[in-house]
């Protein structure tokens, strides 16, 4: 990260609206460069964010975000390794205790092995829902979804007759979701059209993806804030 630069970015009010600027903080946030997530940095960043962002939001507002930032620093610390921690704060054993230091080196090893494990899960190709049901639907084969959708041929003219249609394959499909959609639904979408054919197993070869609603940058650090509102509300109770 450059800090220089993006604590110019952030101070400066005449650059970009309150949004721009929680996105280039949050964007700090993730990075996972271990320089900007000492205490005294992090708050370096949240001061000149609110330095920058008064004329460009309300007091709620800019605190919200800064609400958010603490949110996700929170979750990045839980991928920060054991003995990171413990050095950070002093806590870390001599190396007279080798039984302790043996201890942190088996714990971080078997979270090492997790952590693999979490990104072969990501990276390699899983359908959602809606992928494997576009897959059977489009390929013709027979799967549970049969019993919850509905074929319509504009051709036939027994339109109750859903065996006239099943077991037909089709190259081009459009889904539409109706209750709100997301991008991970398309780019699934789409991989399911690359992993066709690359494997020229389907006769796959296009998808349009529609849905009634697509959450923005914006809407989506909206709900941020409201998960975190509601996270400290049920911390307060507790």
């Amino acid at each position: 990260v450059d800090k220089p630069t993006v604590l110019s970015l952030l101070k400066d009010g005449s650059k970009g609206k309150l949004y721009d600027k929680a996105r280039l903080l949050l964007l700090v946030v993730v990075s996972g460069d271990n320089s900007v997530n000492v205490k005294t940095v992090q708050d370096e960043f949240d001061n000149a964010f609110r330095q920058g962002s008064q004329e460009l939001g309300t007091k709620e507002e800019i605190d919200n975000i800064i609400l958010v930032a603490a949110f996700l620093r929170q979750l990045q610390s839980l991928q920060t390794p054991l003995t990171q921690r413990l050095s950070q704060t002093g806590l870390v054993p001599s190396s007279g205790n080798a039984m302790f230091t043996s201890l942190l080196s088996t714990a971080q090893s078997k979270a090492t092995s997790l952590m693999a494990k979490a990104t072969s899960l990501f990276t390699k190709f899983n359908p959602m829902f809606v992928t494997r049901v576009v897959d059977n639907l489009s390929e013709g084969r027979s799967c549970i979804e049969d019993e919850s959708f509905t074929y319509f041929d504009p051709r036939s003219t027994n339109v109750s007759d859903n065996s006239l249609t099943k077991g037909l394959k089709y190259s081009e499909v459009i889904v539409f979701v109706i209750g709100g959609g997301c991008y991970s639904e398309y780019y699934n979408l789409q991989e399911l059209v690359k992993q066709k054919q690359l494997s020229t197993s389907g006769q796959l070869k296009n998808i349009i993806y529609g849905c009634s609603e697509l959450l923005s940058g914006d809407k989506f650090l909206q709900q941020l804030v409201k998960l975190v509102a509601i996270d400290n509300k049920n911390t307060l109770k507790k």
